[in-house]
């Protein structure tokens, strides 16, 4: 579905394996969780903007914890979407993204 709605789709395992596959390719839209092994989600945004600064992210989290998302927001992700969310308003926001 990614890949028929933007075409350039990478699945990576964790934060690291993320950052390794951005450096050798561009993407459109990244979507990154807060919570990932090797690299978490703020520290990913944080490496992707201090070389892209336009990169548009969604952020997908369980987090309820405030300082978290806020922490994501102050280094760039474009929207951060709370678990649990329906596919519905998922494909909502990839649509409205100015890709």
């Amino acid at each position: 579905m990614m890949e028929r709605m933007c075409g350039n789709v990478a699945i990576a395992n964790d934060g690291l394996e993320a950052w390794n596959i951005y450096q050798n390719r561009s993407f459109s839209i990244i979507v990154t969780d807060l919570n990932m092994p090797n690299m978490n989600g703020v520290e990913l945004i944080k490496k992707i903007k201090a070389i892209n600064p336009n990169q548009l992210i969604i952020v997908i989290t369980a987090f309820r914890q405030e300082v978290e998302i806020e922490e994501a927001k102050k280094y760039g992700a474009s929207i951060i979407l709370e678990k649990p969310f329906s596919l519905e308003s998922f494909l909502d926001v990839i649509k409205n993204m100015p890709i």
